[in-house]
């Protein structure tokens, strides 16, 4: 369940949920709440980006990337 607005974060920052954690949840049809972090990419796959750029394989970061756009819109 989706803390309320001015209720303090469960993710332990000690700020409001509003001020903090409130964008990375949606709710879906029937009103469940899902987590957003479950719909972005791993620091792994994050640093695999980040290494094609610094290596220069910029053909490859652009296949990549535009694969984990579709996969995490």
């Amino acid at each position: 369940m989706k803390p309320g607005r001015n209720d303090p974060c469960s993710c332990g920052s000690g700020l409001k949920f509003k001020k903090c954690c409130e964008g990375k949840f949606q709710t879906i049809h029937g009103g469940q709440t899902i987590s957003m972090k479950a719909y972005a990419p791993s620091q792994d796959e994050l640093k695999q980006l980040i290494g094609l750029f610094n290596a220069g394989r910029y053909g490859e970061l652009e296949q990549r990337t535009r694969l984990m756009v579709e996969q995490y819109p």
